[in-house]
């Protein structure tokens, strides 16, 4: 269920800006400014000195007392990623985001979000770009829960962006239902198309493709609109 969480939304104003640098002119050959080391402070005439300790030699072959597990940060939930700042970035960019993406540059991306949700969960997406349709399709790890996305679709249909979902989804029923096909509308509204039966990429991107081909948009179960 998509509802309003401001820990989410602070999550997204934190980490927006810094994805939104690599589309609007920062490059990662920019190198930082290095300033001169201030010069040393000279001691007042009558200041005490401080008192000081000889350092320890160290013993050759002592292994060090153990210090104790150091404990990893939690990953942050990844719902903003997938519902807020993926969306927010292909429909406000003015098409930067998804032209980057198209491209292929998807490393400078991986990067950011290594750092803001580590390693393991960067390396394990997976991003895919085809033409004719414009697509672009990445995956994540599986997901904890839902609705966090198994796979979303940023695609570029003329001069108008569309942003499709996969998304996980319990199974109240026992009907053997894995997932649910959405979206989210450039108005910030999610649609729901209705519950689905298989997890893959391969599958989705045959359902993207055949809701692509349709005259018709199709019209989705659910809307929930902003609030």
């Amino acid at each position: 269920m998509h509802t309003g969480f401001p820990r989410r939304q602070r999550l997204l104003l934190a980490f927006l800006p810094a994805v939104g640098l690599l589309f609007y002119g920062c490059t990662t050959s920019q190198k930082p400014t290095v300033s001169a080391p201030p010069p040393p402070t000279q001691p007042a005439a009558n200041a005490v000195p401080a008192t000081v300790q000889a350092t320890p030699t160290a013993i050759p072959n002592e292994k060090p007392e153990p210090t104790g597990s150091v404990e990893e940060k939690p990953t942050p939930d990844p719902y903003a990623l997938h519902h807020r700042v993926f969306p927010n970035l292909l429909f406000k960019s003015e098409g930067k985001f998804f032209t980057t993406l198209h491209d292929g540059e998807f490393e400078r991306l991986r990067e950011i979000i290594s750092e803001n949700y580590g390693p393991a969960y960067s390396k394990a997406m997976r991003m895919k770009s085809v033409s004719l349709p414009d697509i672009v399709f990445i995956s994540f790890a599986e997901p904890a829960r839902a609705p966090l996305c198994y796979h979303v679709a940023l695609i570029k249909k003329g001069e108008t962006f569309l942003y499709l979902t996969l998304e996980k989804s319990e199974d109240i029923l026992s009907t053997g239902v894995k997932s649910a096909f959405c979206g989210w509308t450039v108005d910030g509204s999610h649609v729901n198309y209705g519950a689905r039966h298989y997890t893959s990429l391969a599958e989705f991107e045959e359902e993207v493709r055949s809701f692509l081909a349709q005259q018709d948009t199709p019209k989705p179960a659910v809307i929930t609109t902003p609030r």
